[in-house]
């Protein structure tokens, strides 16, 4: 699909997600409230319908071209069935939506702000999602987001952490932060981390999209239980910035070896053509 093209569908898609936000919010939460009258089961249908959408908007956007990928399947023996942090490298703006699409009653810690914005807000306040710093709200204004990450675990809610805070640029990782593994450390629950790769530069910092086709590949890595044993957050975080660093290195030398191996097989094609 040419760049002059994928500008106008890449802007539907996003508008169409925020339109649906405006909605979900200013319709569906307003019945939510008519149907459920306990606060915390209707924050729970809210996050679960949440969740049925997030695959479907995947699917769209491959399905009109500008990404590609195939679905991530927890592996066996993940403990998924009760809290867990999920740790995973941050290259795109909607890794959060695979994540949140594709693992068990995850959930995560929104940006402060979405829940103060007219465009969001309501549908936000409905969820059992955290709000990130800079959230007004009367009664979480007060409360650090660490310590409502370590509640929000223990209240038996997976957690979805992104180490490097926010998106890395291009073909790059940022330092990784500890407050995930702290986290998972003080709610005694397990770390469940996921390499996210993408072929080329595009929904991220400094590039909002890409000329080519992004294809994105999911792989689990080895998993720590903090249920047993005793662990230091700063030792495990050091552990997973290098797990991770030597896996981003191999997928640049891999991606970086297999362009210049189609590139040169289309020279020779060209070649032998004249």
């Amino acid at each position: 699909m040419p760049l002059w093209l994928r500008k106008p569908v890449a802007i539907l898609t996003f508008g169409m997600f925020f339109v649906s936000g405006i909605l979900l919010g200013s319709v569906f939460v307003p019945l939510t409230r008519l149907v459920f009258w306990n606060s915390e089961r209707r924050r729970a249908r809210v996050t679960r319908f949440l969740q049925f959408l997030y695959p479907i908007f995947c699917w769209w956007m491959k399905f009109v071209g500008l990404i590609e990928y195939q679905r991530f399947v927890p592996p066996k023996g993940w403990p998924t069935d009760g809290p867990y942090v999920l740790v995973s490298n941050h290259p795109t703006l909607i890794d959060t939506l695979f994540m949140l699409a594709w693992m068990p009653r995850l959930t995560c810690v929104v940006k402060g702000s979405w829940y103060d914005r007219f465009v969001l807000r309501w549908l936000m306040r409905a969820t059992n999602y955290i709000p990130g710093p800079g959230y007004a709200g009367d009664e979480e204004e007060e409360t650090p987001v660490f310590d409502r990450m370590v509640e929000h675990l223990q209240k038996g809610f997976p957690l979805l952490v992104f180490p490097e805070g926010t998106r890395a640029p291009p073909d790059t990782l940022l330092r990784f932060r500890r407050g995930g593994f702290e986290a998972a450390i003080r709610a005694r629950v397990p770390i469940l981390p996921v390499f996210i790769g993408v072929d080329n530069a595009g929904l991220t910092k400094g590039v909002p999209l890409s000329p080519r086709l992004m294809t994105y590949t999911f792989e689990p890595m080895p998993w720590t239980d903090t249920r047993t044993g005793e662990h230091d957050a700063r030792d495990l975080c050091a552990h997973y910035a290098a797990l991770y660093e030597t896996r981003h290195r191999r997928y640049l030398a891999d991606r970086d070896a297999t362009s210049s191996a189609t590139a040169s097989s289309v020279s020779d094609n060209l070649g032998s053509r004249t």
